[in-house]
């Protein structure tokens, strides 16, 4: 099987409770970037939102999220 496809085909909670997913919070926090805009406030955020976490999302989730003003902080 293609690396892509299973990837594709794993199931999203694998990743919610994988040490690496458990590392991503504090590696998130850790990065500094200055004088540019990046889109780390949003990722720094969704990592720790419940629904990503508990792998509870669809292809929408993002869109619905922001435009409930969801609580992602810039």
């Amino acid at each position: 099987m293609p690396f892509a496809e299973a990837v594709a085909s794993a199931p999203k909670r694998i990743f919610a409770s994988s040490t690496a997913a458990a590392a991503l919070p504090r590696a998130l926090d850790e990065v500094m970037v200055d004088r540019i805009e990046t889109t780390l406030p949003l990722f720094r955020a969704l990592v720790r939102e419940k629904d990503i976490i508990d792998g509870n999302y669809h292809i929408h989730w993002l869109e619905q999220l922001l435009s409930q003003g969801g609580g992602i902080e810039s």
